[in-house]
């Protein structure tokens, strides 16, 4: 199985997005789950056609519509949150920023017990890859990561094994849902 992610000590980014920890950062809803990360983040394997470039940006877009009737307060609203001061404290809170500053980087997870003298700079030296175009399939992967990650954590399942169950199962939905499309 290609695993071109960032490695997370204990499981690989695709499953640990859903236990609250992805490599846009660390979500302290699901801190109890991320507290089974045994190092932080390494620089993980990429694909031999794209060294050096790894997962693509959990993006979460801000922007002035034309149609505003408050332009004005709306880009203050968004000058504020790209400032160097709310973005080094969503850098402590573990969420990694949009700004590509070393200061703010260094502070990346800062406040979070749970990842003390844990690598969490590595995080930083893989060059994200492009964003892609969810497709109809995107949820029925979803689902299975999600069941995989809960073998692994609640169950002791194998990594290697619950992954590639998980991309079998989602396979075998994604032919289904084809093969119905070719019936009608």
């Amino acid at each position: 199985m290609r695993q071109g992610f960032l490695a997370l000590g204990l499981i690989t980014v695709t499953a640990v997005l859903v236990a609250g920890c992805s490599a846009a950062g660390f979500h302290s809803d699901n801190a109890q789950d991320a507290k089974k990360l045994t190092k932080g983040f390494q620089r993980g394997p990429t694909y031999p056609e794209r060294p050096g470039v790894g997962l693509q940006v959990d993006a979460h877009i801000l922007s002035v519509t034309s149609a505003s009737k408050h332009k004005q307060e709306a880009f203050q609203v968004l000058a504020t949150v790209v400032s160097d001061e709310v973005q080094l404290d969503i850098a402590k809170k573990g969420k990694i920023s949009a700004l590509n500053d070393p200061k703010i980087q260094k502070a990346f997870g800062e406040n979070l017990t749970f990842v003390n003298g844990k690598n969490l700079q590595a995080a930083f030296k893989t060059k994200p890859a492009e964003t892609f175009v969810a497709t109809e399939y995107i949820n029925d992967a979803k689902t299975e990561i999600r069941a995989a990650f809960k073998e692994v954590t609640e169950k002791g399942k194998d990594i290697n094994t619950a992954l590639r169950e998980a991309e079998e199962k989602t396979n075998l939905k994604i032919q289904q849902k084809e093969a119905a499309k070719v019936v009608k």
